[in-house]
């Protein structure tokens, strides 16, 4: 598919507004673009590694092989050193946990919630807020725990 390889190197531009149009197609396409979108996780530009894990987010999937895939992807994203990455591939995980089974991705998100190298920083408490928010989607014993010992080392927050 030589349309969909070119819209996924349009992707990587620097432009930003040219990304987000071919961000705009790759939603459009679909199933046949989360291939190429798992594999521009591992781009160098943090700004397309981020757009890659939230259009992975957004495209609604009903493969259960491909869904497993991008659980797994995203879990990996999840380690990202570029928060946004981080916190996208938290939102996409709760997406995708609504419709099949993420469980593999609890560890990742539990050390995500537990990662406080910033802890006074906003942008990492939304991450930390993210990962609760898709360990409770989840909905596994382990996750509970997690976020229940979570929230309770919150107070000093409110």
């Amino acid at each position: 598919m030589d349309d969909l390889a070119t819209i996924l190197n349009t992707f990587r531009s620097e432009s930003m507004f040219i990304q987000m149009a071919a961000g705009s197609a790759l939603k459009a396409i679909g199933e046949p673009a989360v291939p190429g979108l798992i594999e521009t996780l591992s781009a160098e530009r943090d700004t397309v590694r981020a757009s890659a894990a939230r259009l992975l987010g957004e495209i609604p999937i009903s493969d259960e092989a491909l869904a497993a895939q991008v659980i797994d992807a995203l879990t990996e994203a999840t380690r990202d050193p570029f928060g946004p990455v981080r916190w996208y591939a938290a939102i996409g995980l709760r997406a995708l946990a609504e419709h099949h089974p993420a469980e593999q991705a609890v560890p990742a998100l539990i050390d995500l919630l537990e990662d406080d190298s910033f802890p006074h920083l906003s942008a990492d408490r939304a991450i930390n807020e993210q990962a609760a928010r898709t360990l409770q989607a989840i909905d596994t014993p382990q996750a509970r725990q997690a976020v229940d010992a979570w929230w309770a080392e919150q107070d000093d927050w409110f």
